[in-house]
């Protein structure tokens, strides 16, 4: 009985999807190979063509990718093919998972860490910036690149942006679940640093909650922080005790693409919906 090749499956999640591939090796000549190639991008932001010679085969394959998500994922996986390429056959096998969700997931609750859902957040809004051709700059997070003032009383946004209508404001992408029609944010530890760092650096702050239609089309809602503050209603924390404010839906302008930003003016000057409507 001929023996059968062992093979990696290689499977990488970046955002939106998966990229699976499978290596092979034929144990004899060290030749390896990846014997299956499968990607799966949910929002159509990869477009693969597949060019032949005159006989019909394979002659180039052509990726175009647009987010810097897809491409970080594919990069992923490029490098754990060829460090599988390296391999003896004999060492190949089983399957290599790599920046699933799951692996990031709360030991306890299973839930994905709030940590990682404000990555997640991070990365998808600077990928629909980038998309819209907005101009901005995206925040680099570690704290050795900020003074001290920011590891107290004032929160750093994750992005400043330039907008015709309105001037330079501060954005802070956020990944939390619409939950009975609001969203929440913590009161000490979040808006009220925010509020402060609004105050020092005279620099208007917005948040930006992602949310998904049906069909995996991404929707952000966009709310002021003095407007979070003025209409959230304050609640309390059963397990924690901590404070936080629930703000309705309704509260927040809905923005898919770069012409609904106008809505920001009016909302951050209410005294101006009268005149828009007259």
């Amino acid at each position: 009985m001929e023996k059968q090749p062992k093979a990696s499956r290689i499977d990488v999640w970046h955002g939106f999807g998966s990229l699976i591939a499978e290596v092979s090796h034929d144990g004899e000549s060290g030749n390896a190979a990846a014997t299956s190639l499968a990607i799966d991008f949910s929002d159509n932001s990869v477009s693969i063509d597949l060019s032949k010679d005159n006989l019909d085969r394979p002659q180039v394959l052509s990726i175009s990718i647009a987010g810097s998500c897809e491409r970080s994922g594919l990069a992923e996986l490029f490098r754990a093919i060829a460090e599988e390429l390296d391999k003896p056959a004999d060492a190949l096998g089983g399957k290599i998972r790599i920046g699933h969700e799951d692996e990031y997931r709360d030991e306890v609750t299973h839930d994905i860490t709030i940590a990682v859902k404000g990555e997640i957040g991070e990365r998808r809004l600077n990928e629909w910036m980038q998309a819209a051709g907005l101009s901005y700059l995206y925040i680099n997070q570690a704290k050795e690149v900020f003074a001290r003032i920011f590891s107290g009383t004032v929160k750093r946004p994750d992005f400043l942006m330039l907008l015709e209508s309105i001037g330079l404001i501060a954005v802070d992408a956020k990944n939390y679940a619409l939950h009975r029609g609001e969203f929440t944010l913590p009161l000490e530890t979040e808006l009220r640093r925010v509020l402060t760092f609004e105050r020092l650096f005279r620099i208007p702050v917005w948040y930006a909650y992602l949310q998904e239609k049906e069909g995996g089309a991404t929707v952000w809602y966009w709310i002021s922080a003095l407007k979070a503050i003025e209409v959230g209603q304050v609640r309390k924390n059963s397990k924690t005790g901590e404070d936080f404010v629930a703000i309705k839906l309704e509260h927040f302008e809905r923005i898919e693409k770069n012409e609904d930003l106008g809505k920001l003016y009016t909302h951050r000057l209410p005294s101006l919906n009268g005149l828009h409507k007259a």
